[in-house]
């Protein structure tokens, strides 16, 4: 495994991580127009993004967590 190899598995692990978090912890009552005092534990940022992903995909959005943690484990295990 190569440095650009586990780099980007930590990457894809985080992005993963950070996705899930937003997700699990996004509140669909949160209006949109205060996100100066978003309730998310991905701040701003993560209750953007949970909103998008939920609103395109609906629950599916939770497999583009288990795709970037496999993603992750394969670039860590050279396959």
């Amino acid at each position: 495994m190569t440095a650009k190899q586990g780099l980007a598995a930590a990457a894809f692990f985080m992005l993963a991580l950070f996705t899930a978090v937003s997700l699990v912890s996004f509140d669909g009552l949160n209006p949109v127009a205060e996100q100066s005092a978003v309730a998310n534990l991905g701040g701003a940022a993560g209750f953007g993004l949970a909103d998008r992903l939920l609103y395109t995909f609906g629950a599916g959005a939770f497999a583009l967590c288990f795709f970037s943690m496999f993603i992750g484990y394969s670039l860590l295990v050279g396959r």
